[in-house]
């Protein structure tokens, strides 16, 4: 399984004219926010490391160090939430979740799967999110790390900078090295 992106259903080109175009005060503020929404997402890697990136970020650049995986890592979190990550592909599992009664890791992950859900027409309908059991294991900043659990899983994006071979996940119940969490603990 991997994050696949897509193109999105209109260019900033279209919803600027369309936005040019429009009369109607409702259908206005709806253009001009969706607008915003596409130019964030769309924004380049300059802009992005020029405004919006972390200071350690910025100065990596400007000594010419190796950033693709660091400024992948602040994409995402930026547009998805702190709590978002990614992880090659070849090192990620993912299966059918099982509903259980009282289980709390099914609840919080069904709860969050409900409030995404709730967000994506407004925000990028391209964007598609499944609920998955999923088990990966990648190097972080103290070592191996071990994810097992609950998650929601970005299937399909137009978001570029994801990457082909990569994919972008929000653990939301389940076990980081063993230890329980949810996603309020971490």
């Amino acid at each position: 399984m991997e994050t696949k992106v897509v193109a999105a259903p209109w260019t900033l080109i279209e919803l600027e004219q369309a936005f040019e175009k429009a009369s109607c005060p409702i259908v206005l503020a709806a253009l001009s926010r969706q607008l915003e929404l596409y130019k964030r997402r769309f924004m380049s890697k300059e802009y992005f490391l020029d405004t919006y990136a972390s200071g350690t970020l910025r100065k990596s650049a400007q000594f010419g160090l190796a950033i693709n995986n660091f400024l992948r890592d602040e994409r995402i979190a930026f547009e998805f939430g702190y709590n978002w990550g990614w992880v090659a592909a070849t090192n990620f599992e993912a299966g059918k979740l099982i509903g259980a009664g009282d289980c709390r890791m099914v609840t919080e992950a069904v709860w969050h799967l409900g409030t995404r859900r709730s967000l994506i027409p407004t925000t990028f309908p391209e964007d598609v999110f499944e609920l998955r059991h999923i088990e990966t294991e990648y190097t972080g900043k103290k070592g191996k790390v071990a994810v097992k659990g609950a998650a929601l899983v970005l299937t399909e994006t137009s978001a570029s900078f994801v990457g082909t071979g990569n994919v972008v996940f929000c653990l939301t119940g389940g076990t980081i090295n063993g230890e329980e969490i949810n996603q309020t603990s971490y």
